[in-house]
């Protein structure tokens, strides 16, 4: 039975020829161990497609919810905080391997040979790694999330003639807000993944016309099948075996819900991001461009000229070497001073502390549903109320520790809804402190939006 189904499979899409395609490749200098770095990248680019599509099925992009929806699949969705250990540990894992297969082609000279645009479409899946890497961050809205991502984003103000139209653009406003949180989802679920396929499909393209390139001169060929095939399958289980495990016995922190308002905080980034974020303290000011900007366009531009500079025949390359070695010893210092500069500081080495306990605490509660007032729950927020009310009054004008609750608002004496662009425009004329802004240069539009949103709850 299963013979004629595969006949009938054959006659319809050369099933048999595919395969053959596949499995006889040829393997230069033989079978190796040392091919497997590409091959569990893969297997673990799958890994974070999947992992990712469950979670889907669950988060919501808003500041309301976002957090309460990867609160529940940690804590209530069967094997959630597998699924997520496995998406959060993959994403880590794959950095890591990635840094392991520029290492050996570093190494190897594996560059040459006419690869040069293997090697430069491996950078740039390395560069939309990274900015996988840094929209996904802000998508649990903890208080590591909003507070780190803040910081990244300020950065971004430092960029000569256009860096706060670009921090503008990238928030959707002034402040963090659900319009930050919809654009950095948009990134991480729909364009990077895009584009990163469509560029891993041409690295793929261009590696097989380039063909395997062995570490040294010899004769031995081998076929794919099966000697290779069954070295990147063990690799892929074992990487996998790995992930699974580091998910159960180390469950992904999950720190409290952002608090824009908390003043207390000291934010601290992942580890691929702590060497960049100690340079930072070298770079104050407007001259944080440097590390944030100039050193990695620098360093890509580099590493992208590589082939072209490095035109010796000779497989093994000092160039090469000596760029990787350089790489990692500046990598671990950095890293290692960013740790140090935190231990050493008793203030911060005891708030990050405090940070950790209140992760760990928080982790440990029960979930508890999310309870929203029923008028709240009726009428979404415009824009324009997200933007210059949400941060002080909530994001359904429940209210927070710098303004108060706005539900029923018109139902109160002057503020009814002739009453509230008045008061918009000049707060002082009806009372209010300093600390309430005039929202004088808004356009009469957006005024209007806000007062018809809090005249509906």
């Amino acid at each position: 039975m299963m013979q004629k189904i595969l006949d009938w499979l054959d006659e319809r899409i050369a099933l048999r020829q595919l395969w053959a395609a596949y499995a006889d490749r040829n393997i230069p200098g033989g079978a190796s161990w040392s091919y497997v770095f590409s091959s569990g990248l893969k297997s673990i680019y799958l890994t974070q497609f999947l992992t990712g599509l469950l979670l889907l099925l669950y988060y919501v992009p808003s500041t309301d919810h976002a957090h309460t929806t990867v609160e529940y699949i940690q804590k209530e969705v069967y094997l959630g905080y597998l699924v997520r250990g496995l998406h959060f540990y993959g994403a880590n894992l794959l950095l890591i391997l990635s840094l392991l297969h520029l290492g050996q082609t570093l190494l190897t000279s594996a560059y040459k040979n006419k690869r040069e645009l293997v090697w430069i479409s491996g950078l740039i899946l390395l560069v939309l790694l990274q900015g996988a890497f840094f929209t996904g961050y802000l998508l649990p809205w903890d208080q590591k999330a909003y507070f780190g991502t803040q910081v990244a984003l300020s950065i971004l103000s430092s960029v000569p003639l256009v860096g706060e139209l670009l921090e503008t653009i990238v928030k959707g406003g002034p402040r963090m807000s659900t319009l930050t949180l919809s654009r950095f989802f948009v990134l991480h679920v729909l364009l990077l993944p895009a584009l990163f396929i469509t560029m891993l499909t041409v690295h793929i393209l261009l590696s097989r016309r380039a063909s395997l390139v062995a570490d040294k001169q010899t004769d031995k060929v081998d076929k794919y099948y099966p000697s290779q095939f069954v070295r990147n399958t063990v690799f892929a289980f074992l990487l996998l075996l790995l992930l699974a495990t580091l998910s159960h016995l180390v469950p992904v922190t999950l720190e409290p819900k952002a608090d824009p308002s908390d003043t207390t905080y000291i934010p601290r980034p992942e580890w691929y991001f702590l060497p960049l974020f100690q340079l930072l303290k070298y770079f104050p000011g407007q001259l944080a461009i440097v590390p944030a900007l100039l050193l990695p366009g620098l360093l890509f531009t580099v590493l992208a000229l590589l082939p072209f500079l490095d035109r010796k025949v000779e497989r093994r390359s000092r160039l090469g070497s000596a760029f990787l070695i350089v790489f990692i010893c500046g990598f671990s210092m950095l890293l290692t001073l960013a740790k140090l500069d935190d231990y050493k500081d008793v203030a911060t080495s005891k708030q990050l502390l405090a940070q950790q306990e209140k992760a760990r605490v928080f982790l440990s509660e029960p979930f508890l549903p999310q309870r929203l007032d029923l008028k709240t729950q009726q009428t979404c927020p415009p824009a324009s109320f997200l933007i210059n009310c949400a941060e002080c009054h909530g994001q359904n004008a429940e209210g927070t520790k710098n303004g108060p609750k706005l539900i029923g608002i018109t139902h109160k004496p002057a503020r009814s809804p002739k009453d509230l662009p008045k008061l918009l425009r000049d707060p002082s004329s009806y009372g209010l402190s300093e600390d309430m802004p005039d929202f004088s240069s808004l356009p009469d539009e957006e005024i209007e939006q806000i007062v018809d949103y809090l005249s509906s709850l």
